[in-house]
């Protein structure tokens, strides 16, 4: 169940059983997107990786039992939306090198277990990729930020300033006095 749909539910008792579901995984990913809207990023970052935990388990377990990987699909999807959670949480959290490792490995999973066409894996391919960005983007800033800083440093902290580098007068008067003999 989709967080939209819980938020059309009436009463507390039907949210609450619209939560809680049969499957751990499902019910912290319901809980990750409701505390995602209202702010919560850090606890929803948390059920996010308790999802996580449980469909990789989950997964882990069925794989035994079943020797069919496409009655597995929907449950790969799972874990793909849970590793989509994970980046979008870490993004919330300023950890945009740890979210790009999520949505990338979102992006593995979602290749091989459910299809390049799937939206979902085209979601976190973008996602991953936009975020690629952002990162180039921060770190020309502050590399270009470094320049100038470490520049305006060289010329305010050391206490020279250009005019000093300049040769004064009697320094090109003393060069003029001391002549080398050549060889």
């Amino acid at each position: 169940m989709e967080y939209k749909h819980l938020t059309t539910l009436k009463s507390d008792r039907e949210f609450t059983n619209a939560l809680l579901n049969e499957n751990p995984a499902d019910t912290h990913l319901n809980l990750c997107a409701i505390l995602s809207a209202v702010g919560k990023h850090e606890i929803a970052y948390l059920h996010a990786l308790k999802a996580l935990t449980f469909i990789q388990a989950e997964i882990a377990e069925k794989a035994l039992e079943v020797k069919n990987e496409k009655k597995l699909q929907n449950r790969y999807t799972v874990l793909c939306i849970a590793y989509h959670n994970l980046g979008t949480e870490l993004e919330f959290l300023k950890q945009r090198e740890d979210a790009l490792n999520m949505y990338k490995k979102g992006v593995k999973f979602a290749e091989k277990y459910l299809s390049a066409s799937n939206p979902l894996t085209k979601n976190l391919k973008d996602t991953a990729a936009q975020v690629e960005s952002v990162m180039e983007k921060e770190k020309q800033r502050r590399m270009e930020r470094d320049r100038k800083s470490s520049s305006r440093l060289i010329r305010t902290h050391s206490g020279i300033n250009r005019s000093d580098l300049r040769p004064t007068v009697r320094s090109r008067q003393l060069s003029q006095v001391i002549k080398l003999p050549a060889n």
